[in-house]
């Protein structure tokens, strides 16, 4: 199911908070041995979005570069700025009272020709992006660092133009896989050897 099918599904069956995440979403060992503590977090803070992970961009460019938000001191998540463009969104949660206002920014944006001003359609991030400018109000957290990534892996829907090279792709597949052995080894060694009760960073 896309997310925008899920979204209308769960405003439909009016839930409380919603929680998406790809299928290639690998959860970081600081949010499984940290969990209490992070749902305690969100529990006592007010927000609409919270990103789990997620990857911010300096502005709405394109060629925009990527960026860090800045940690917030014995907190897992810091408030994103209402501008902050936030991208590669994978795993991420929502508060049932603004769902319903996304699906319908979404769906009124079907009818609109591609650029338009009142935002036509566009990617999920976009949308997701779009509602956030437009409605300063409502609150966005994000993980720093994140609590999940998606694996490094080809895009079916965006394939690099080496994939479909069949003398290269078998190494591109190779160098994923140590990518990803790589990253949950790091996150394992960082987060996965520490006591449930030990510090944030």
């Amino acid at each position: 199911m896309s997310n925008y099918e899920i979204l209308r599904q769960a405003a439909q069956d009016k839930v409380e908070r919603l929680l998406l995440f790809q299928e290639d979403c690998v959860l970081s060992q600081r949010l499984i041995r940290q969990e209490h503590n992070i749902l305690q977090e969100l529990a006592t803070r007010s927000w609409d979005f919270a990103y789990f992970g997620c990857q911010p961009y300096a502005d709405d460019e394109p060629s925009s570069k990527k960026m860090f938000l800045n940690a917030t001191p014995n907190r897992f998540f810091s408030r994103a700025n209402i501008r902050q463009n936030i991208r590669e969104t994978h795993f991420w949660a929502c508060q049932g009272n603004a769902i319903p206002k996304l699906v319908e920014f979404m769906e009124a944006s079907f009818e609109r020709p591609k650029n338009h001003p009142d935002c036509g359609p566009t990617y999920f991030d976009g949308y997701m992006n779009e509602m956030r400018y437009r409605h300063p109000n409502l609150i966005t957290l994000a993980a720093v660092p994140n609590l999940g990534w998606p694996l490094s892996s080809s895009s079916s829907l965006n394939p690099g133009r080496l994939d479909s090279i069949a003398a290269v792709s078998p190494a591109l597949h190779a160098i994923r896989g140590a990518k990803n052995l790589c990253l949950e080894t790091a996150d394992f060694v960082r987060y996965g050897l520490t006591l449930k009760d030990e510090q944030l960073s």
